[in-house]
């Protein structure tokens, strides 16, 4: 009952903070940049993570952005990453989660900047806190139409765990 309780809790918190930064979302009106930058983005962050070989792995997209989480998965599918949906590691709170957060801002034409989360969603034990954020860093991708995504700069803005 604990645990119902203190992910409801968490879930209300994380959905309000969604909720506010998505009004201050840029209209970003090329989407398929968008999902190509989003698809770079957690690429890069699977590989920098040597996060390749885990089974556990998933994808949660920010409340209020307009990209389809399936979408992403099946992007990253196709060039051989192994990962779920958000839904597949929110069932029984396990695996690692790698989580855009709201809002991507397009900073200028072809400049993105989005803010990305790796979480430990394992089993909670006695003690613990309910989840664990891993890493939390900032990426500034550029995109122009009909190119790759390119790395303008990575900040990583929270703690010292890696996986």
């Amino acid at each position: 009952m604990f645990i119902l309780r203190a992910s409801l809790i968490v879930l209300m918190v994380v959905v309000g903070q969604q909720i506010t930064q998505a009004q201050s979302v840029v209209k970003i009106e090329d989407r398929d940049s968008l999902n190509r930058v989003v698809a770079y983005v957690v690429q890069q962050e699977i590989t920098a993570g040597d996060l390749m070989a885990r089974s556990d792995l998933c994808i949660g997209i920010g409340y209020g952005l307009m990209i389809k989480e399936k979408d992403i998965v099946f992007e990253l599918k196709k060039i051989g990453m192994k990962l779920h949906s958000s839904s597949w590691c929110n069932r029984n709170m396990r695996g690692l989660i790698i989580v855009v957060v709201a809002p991507i801002r397009e900073t200028s034409p072809a400049i993105y900047e989005l803010d990305l989360e790796l979480g430990d969603l394992s089993p909670v034990k006695k003690g613990e806190d309910f989840g664990t954020l891993l890493k939390q860093g900032t990426y500034v991708i550029r995109c122009d139409k009909g190119s790759e995504p390119k790395i303008v700069s990575y900040r990583r803005t929270c703690c010292d765990k890696t996986n």
